[in-house]
């Protein structure tokens, strides 16, 4: 029996699905909808602009960036810093930034609905994504998400597999 490829397309959450903020918003309003999202296994929030188009991903570490002070950032930690101090302070800064200046513009980096599985972890890989914007065509129909991926390599090692000869 000759092995047949999973496509994006069988694997992808589809654009119906998918957690959303508008490229206007307060990063404290984003903060508050990706922390909803996570509940639902989402780590990026889809943006759009006021006429509705698709422009870009807001993930979990471009938010954890935010609060990350630029003078730490060496090669090892050597500067005590208090979470709740400066946290508090960056928590007060979001209000004045808009999702649009922080997120990852929709740029390029796409697989399609008919793509390999395996190339798009490679594209997720070479780009360090852990959400893949997915096109029909020319329109963003849907994301693959590194759970998305992890749920199908579980499919094909989990327990059940591991008992076969």
């Amino acid at each position: 029996m000759v092995p047949t490829e999973i496509s994006v397309g069988e694997v992808m959450l589809p654009l119906a699905r998918c957690h959303e903020v508008a490229a206007e918003e307060g990063m404290e309003k984003a903060v508050a909808r990706l922390h909803q999202a996570l509940a639902d296994g989402h780590h990026s929030l889809l943006v759009h602009d006021r006429a509705g188009n698709h422009v870009g991903l807001l993930g979990v570490y471009t938010v954890l960036k935010l609060f990350e002070p630029e003078f730490i950032v060496t090669e090892t930690w050597s500067m005590p810093v208090f979470w709740n101090e400066f946290s508090a302070i960056r928590a007060g800064e979001l209000t004045r930034i808009q999702v649009r200046e922080v997120m990852r513009p929709l740029d390029g980096v796409f697989a399609k609905t008919t793509d390999p599985l395996t190339k798009a972890v490679h594209l997720m890989l070479r780009h360090r994504l852990d959400t893949l914007p997915v096109l029909a065509g020319e329109s963003l129909t849907g994301v693959l998400r590194v759970s998305d991926v992890l749920e199908q390599l579980g499919k094909l090692v989990g327990p059940d597999k591991a008992a076969e000869p």
